[in-house]
């Protein structure tokens, strides 16, 4: 969670943060217009029934998880939420007095509502609906794969082989006349800032990376995966090793997504 949160768009986490405290900004601004304590305030919602009491103080924080999830059907709670308050609004300016625009009551709902569409409008565009949609390109969901590109042996074997890239799930392993055979675990063998790692991985599929042959492995042992490989790639990370995906903004991992899917 920590890691999502840390490497989401700071788009989604903008909006995310404004629809949490959507709440707080709404009591502070009606205890100052109707010049009442917020302790009053709070004990008149509580007492306007239990329905109110939610629409009040859950509705938009609501909205708000359904945008930090950044799920498919998280997508739909969002925008069916933003749609209805947007409804909602739109109910309440008919049944104001339009002449007085000077009423800041009148003004704070026009803009909310102004707001509430121009938001529909961002996530209903191609790019963001996409991320929600496809899996594939929540570019922060992934784990990164660091270019190392180390020798290795499989078994204790003198036979080397090279470790193109690896992440906390698993490795691409190539080498000259490697034929392993999938579904199989062998125990690799690397020397890394002279340390000695040994981790067992299986065979998942033979593939072709970058005009290079050879298998993607996954680390097999929950065991090395903790103590070996997590505090390997977190050293590769702090020394700035290649990796993918980058870290960049999602509308730019996305357009490229649109773009090339094909």
């Amino acid at each position: 969670m920590a890691q999502g949160f840390s490497h989401k768009p700071l788009s989604i986490l903008i909006i995310t943060g404004i629809l949490l405290l959507e709440p707080l900004f709404k009591t502070l601004f009606y205890a100052f217009y109707f010049d009442i304590e917020i302790v009053s305030l709070l004990k008149l919602q509580i007492e306007s029934g239990m329905l109110n009491f939610c629409l009040y103080f859950f509705l938009y924080p609501l909205a708000g998880i359904s945008v930090f999830i950044v799920k498919k059907w998280s997508y739909y709670i969002f925008i069916t939420i933003i749609l209805l308050s947007i409804v909602y609004n739109i109910f309440n300016l008919h049944l104001s007095n339009y002449s007085e625009y000077h009423n800041p009551m009148l003004f704070a709902l026009i803009v909310v509502s102004i707001l509430n569409i121009a938001v529909v409008g961002y996530f209903l565009s191609p790019a963001i609906k996409l991320a929600y949609m496809d899996p594939r390109i929540r570019w922060w969901e992934a784990k990164p794969r660091y270019d190392v590109g180390i020798d290795c042996t499989l078994n204790d074997e003198d036979k080397k082989y090279t470790i193109k890239n690896i992440s906390e799930s698993g490795c691409f392993l190539a080498g000259e006349n490697l034929k392993l055979v999938p579904g199989s675990a062998y125990e690799l063998k690397f020397d890394l800032f002279d340390i000695i790692f040994k981790i067992k991985a299986e065979v998942i599929h033979h593939f072709t990376y970058n005009d290079t042959t050879g298998y993607g492995l996954k680390f097999c042992n929950p065991k090395d995966v903790a103590t070996t490989v997590r505090p390997l790639v977190g050293i590769l990370s702090k020394l700035n090793f290649p990796r993918r995906p980058e870290k960049r903004k999602v509308i730019r991992k996305v357009e490229y997504f649109l773009r090339y899917k094909r």
